[in-house]
């Protein structure tokens, strides 16, 4: 897809589809993502949006979560005697 056109070839828009507990979710991108097509113009920032969207916001509510169990079991001052912050 980056190095390669996609006009008339892939037919994508800035969203992704998730399945959250067997319900179908559109997820968008960006504001508006539904409705904006990835052309070869923007697909550098579709790519970006997307690898954003894998790494980091579909698993924001688990790391978030993660944390503040971690956070209630370690006490706070042992992690700051190993210079690791909160």
């Amino acid at each position: 897809m980056k190095n390669n056109s996609i006009e008339n070839i892939l037919f994508e828009s800035f969203s992704v589809t998730q399945d959250r507990f067997g319900e179908q979710v559109v997820v968008e991108l960006c504001p508006g993502g539904k409705d904006k097509d990835v052309t070869d113009a923007n697909k550098d920032e579709y790519i970006n949006l997307k690898i954003q969207h894998i790494a980091y916001e579909s698993k924001k509510q688990q790391i978030e979560r993660f944390l503040q169990g971690f956070w209630e079991v370690v006490p706070t001052d042992l992690m700051q005697e190993l210079e690791i912050q909160p």
